[in-house]
């Protein structure tokens, strides 16, 4: 599978980096009480999954690990954004 930066129109004006990308699946994750996150069972960090371009662009800033779609390919992991 190519990673989100390999995949043309990702995110525009995209300038992150994949820091770390999980084979896990966002079904394989195990639930918590706060919607739309998970709990990774093997690094144990939460999981953000999100829904539009701001949110992840929020996740990222934060340094959260996230799960998104793309390009009909979903993407768990941890991305950073490129110092210019």
């Amino acid at each position: 599978m190519e990673s989100p930066q390999q995949k043309s129109g990702f995110i525009e004006n995209c300038n992150w980096e994949v820091v770390i990308q999980c084979p896990l699946r966002w079904e394989s994750l195990d639930e918590t009480d706060e919607p739309g996150v998970r709990h990774c069972f093997t690094c144990p960090k939460k999981v953000y999954r999100c829904e539009s371009q701001q949110e992840l662009q929020h996740r990222v800033s934060e340094g959260k690990c996230v799960a998104f779609m793309y390009s009909e390919n979903e993407f768990l992991g941890l991305i950073t954004e490129i110092e210019t």
